[in-house]
Parts: structure tokens; sequence; C-alpha cells
């Protein structure tokens, strides 16, 4: 299991290109009370580190907790009098947490 603390910056490395800007990243928490918490990150994004601030993280209750990530990908496309948008999403397995003031 991974340890959150509230208090402190937490980070997570993507593996892979950085956000485009025509992606989005939602983290998933699922908190100690049993409450499902997302938090939307809008590409593009510099490089492969985020870091989610004390303040981000204040609505979590402490106990055993799960994340996981959705990676969205969106684009339209016009054709003559068509136009289609697609929206492809990616997930990751959930990680365990071990949520802490």
């Amino acid at each position: 299991d991974t340890t959150l603390s509230k208090s402190a910056p937490y980070r997570i490395r993507l593996n892979g290109m950085p956000l485009q800007a025509e992606e989005s990243l939602v983290l998933l928490f699922s908190d100690g009370a049993g409450k499902a918490w997302p938090v939307t990150l809008l590409g593009p994004l510099d490089g492969p580190d985020i870091v989610l601030t004390p303040e981000q993280l204040a609505p979590l209750a402490v106990g055993r907790g799960q994340l996981y990530l959705v990676k969205k990908q969106r684009k339209e496309i016009e054709e003559g009098l068509y136009s289609v948008l697609l929206v492809v999403e990616y997930y990751t397995k959930s990680q365990d947490l071990v949520i802490v003031d």
C-alpha cells in the first residue's frame, strides 16, 4: 500500500507522453469513509510529474482508500455535413492507499 499524507504534496509520475491539449486525466480517489473524489487535470502538461497540494487532498477522509486514473482523449472530426466527436478513455488498475493526516 502507498501512504498518502494529506499534509504534504502528493507526487504521481506518469509513464509515457505528457498530456496533450486534447487530453485530460481524472484521478479518482475513494477514501476511508467510502466516498469518491475526482481531481481532473486538463492538458497540455509539461512533464510526467503531477503534484497534488494538501489543499487538493483535504477532502479525503483518513483510512484505507484507493486511487485509479482515467486518461481521456477527445477528438472532433468535421467532414462535409458531418461532425463526429470521439472520446476514448483508458483506465489504470486501482492502487491501494493508506490516507493519513
